[in-house]
């Protein structure tokens, strides 16, 4: 894949500290710049196909919410009330 030049404005002091950073890790600024793009696009990348396993699931789904409905007195009672939710 070809590469595509970047022109990136960043503080002085940032780049001065990225230089001796990369150097003692015996790596450029180009590369740390590089592996840092690509961890952020990877994050991005990977929520991307994450939503479309969940929409693909949810379209592929038979989901059963079930009939029940708590009342007042079973919300209020303190007692366990997802029993009666169990799959028999």
């Amino acid at each position: 894949m070809a590469n595509k030049n970047v022109t990136l404005a960043m503080p002085e002091k940032l780049v001065a500290d990225m230089k001796v950073a990369a150097f003692q890790q015996g790596t450029s600024m180009n590369a740390v710049i590089r592996e840092l793009c690509e961890a952020y696009v990877g994050k991005a990348r990977a929520k991307d196909e994450a939503r479309e396993a969940l929409l693909k699931l949810i379209d592929e789904t038979d989901g059963q919410m079930g009939s029940g409905r708590f009342d007042r007195e079973e919300t209020y009672s303190g007692e366990s009330r997802f029993d009666k939710f169990k799959a028999s």
